[in-house]
């Protein structure tokens, strides 16, 4: 292996995370071109689809950058938190309210095994 064929193989892993965040957000995040290290790709285009509550795409972008850092469980844990949040902005005061979201985080963290 010479150093074209390790730049090769290295390239195709990145190109493929490449090609799966136009296809997730429509476009490559342009602090993304500029860097060698794959993780800030990962983290940036995990914090945008998060940011668009897109959850399901950021899991599914998490498992194909999870040698780039990224961790599915903490997308299921920001959605966790996002709707616990929302709920306490609306109806925390409504026990039946609180109930079903505690259910919906439980179903989030049991589908994620």
């Amino acid at each position: 292996d010479g150093p074209v064929d390790n730049m090769a193989t290295y390239r195709r892993p990145r190109l493929a995370l490449f090609s799966l965040a136009a296809d997730l957000l429509g476009t490559v995040p342009a602090q993304c071109l500029s860097s060698a290290n794959p993780a800030p790709i990962g983290r940036t285009v995990i914090d945008m689809l998060s940011s668009a509550r897109r959850w399901n795409d950021a899991r599914r972008w998490a498992r194909a950058a999870a040698a780039a850092a990224c961790d599915v469980h903490a997308v299921t844990e920001a959605q966790a938190a996002s709707l616990v949040a929302d709920c306490r902005e609306l109806t925390w005061s409504e026990p039946e309210e609180r109930a079903a979201v505690w259910g919906h985080v439980d179903r989030l963290f049991v589908r994620e095994r």
